[in-house]
């Protein structure tokens, strides 16, 4: 590991407040411990990266352009802090102590690409939401990656009784390793949206993204992640149901083209009696694509009367890509109602046969198909140029 602690050190020659360096030799000590990545799942399944080398893919410090729309509403205030020219040393300070108490790392603390991002991190973008803030406008930042290696957190705050929705772009041209950490804290009865869409060079550009949401008693956080750039992606989503009568809507779409490979996880745990859980993951992979997905429910025996569900869908165009679905379910406590399915098949022959005997050709049919194959779940997404985002990216995917 004197790789990570050469790395630091060139990190450090940066003059920086004396809790962000202790924080980031406790993480280098963290990983130095950690286990290598794993990109196998079971016996036959693996998804990695033509190429890892943890020293080329650090090298380098990476940077960022940040551009954000607020509503009329006002109450919401966005803040970019980059941590080698901090001028507010005690603001982020105070969210330090919120964003960076051990919960976070619970259920991460053996996997090394966590460890390299809070170690390694550049950047945090900051959103707070005063209390009873309502707003039908979302907030929409756009994050552009500029030159890579960047890890980038941002921490999303939603006080009592506000209603939101929160929409991060992410798109760059830079090849290399392009990490972001997400967390969400939604006060009881806050109710939030955060929809994410990443359209990264298809190139030589690894992808790692965590994202995980801590919800408050009667409060709902919804998490929308589109997957559509990168070479290599592995994801984690996961929301925690802290507190009674808190919900949660965890979506996850992928499109796959090319050789891209993505290895995502999405999770619900529920922590306490009475709350509520939906997992949704939807994709399409074409050419020699490959995906996992895996999916989680846990219900601790504290939480009675709590139901989750979960569904994992997968359409494969082609017969060179490849898609793996694995939904589970940890439970332990038996008041409860939990249950999840899967779907893995090729485009709908009958579905095919009709549009093309109205005289649209297969690349069109299989477009119209597949638009019609995600159209359910982009409804629910909030922002239209997401949506539209979406629509161009099924074009390049089903094309020959």
């Amino acid at each position: 590991m004197e790789l990570f602690a050469t790395h630091l050190a060139a990190l450090q020659k940066i003059t920086e407040p004396d809790f962000l360096v202790g924080f980031r030799l406790e993480s280098l000590a963290r990983l130095q411990q950690s286990s290598p990545v794993n990109f196998r799942q079971g016996l036959n399944i693996a998804v990695e990266p033509k190429d890892w080398d943890l020293g080329a893919l650090l090298d380098g410090l990476g940077q960022s352009e940040v551009d954000v729309n607020l509503p009329e509403v006002g109450g919401v205030q966005v803040s970019h802090f980059k941590l080698w020219q901090i001028k507010q040393p005690e603001t982020l300070y105070q969210l330090w102590q919120r964003f960076q108490d051990p919960f976070w790392a619970r259920e991460s603390d053996k996997e090394q690409l966590w460890w390299m991002q809070q170690t390694f991190v550049d950047e945090i973008v900051y959103v707070h939401i005063d209390r009873r803030v309502a707003s039908d406008e979302p907030i929409v930042i756009k994050h552009k990656v500029q030159a890579a290696p960047l890890r980038t957190a941002f921490w999303i705050e939603a006080e009592a009784m506000s209603q939101v929705s929160v929409v991060i772009e992410k798109s760059g041209k830079s090849q290399g390793l392009i990490m972001d950490d997400i967390r969400v804290l939604a006060d009881d009865e806050a109710t939030l949206d955060l929809s994410t869409i990443q359209d990264y060079a298809l190139r030589d550009t690894l992808i790692v993204q965590f994202r995980q949401a801590r919800i408050g008693q009667n409060a709902h956080v919804g998490l929308t992640d589109v997957v559509m750039g990168g070479s290599f992606v592995k994801s984690s989503q996961v929301t925690s149901l802290g507190k009674p009568g808190a919900s949660a809507l965890n979506t996850v779409l992928y499109l796959g083209e090319q050789e891209q490979r993505f290895d995502l996880f999405t999770g619900s745990r529920h922590l306490a009696p009475n709350t509520v859980s939906n997992i949704y993951t939807k994709g399409v992979v074409n050419h020699q694509a490959k995906a996992l997905s895996r999916g989680m429910i846990q219900i601790a025996a504290a939480a009675g009367g709590s139901n989750g569900y979960e569904k994992q869908d997968a359409l494969m165009i082609g017969s060179a890509c490849e898609a793996d679905a694995i939904p589970m379910l940890q439970i332990d406590n038996h008041d409860v109602k939990c249950s999840h399915g899967s779907t893995i098949g090729q485009l709908d022959s009958d579905k095919m046969y009709y549009l093309q005997s109205r005289g649209l050709d297969a690349t069109s049919a299989q477009q119209m198909v597949v638009q019609g194959y995600f159209e359910p779940l982009l409804q629910e997404v909030a922002d239209s140029r997401m949506r539209t985002l979406v629509h161009k990216k099924v074009k390049k995917v089903t094309r020959p």
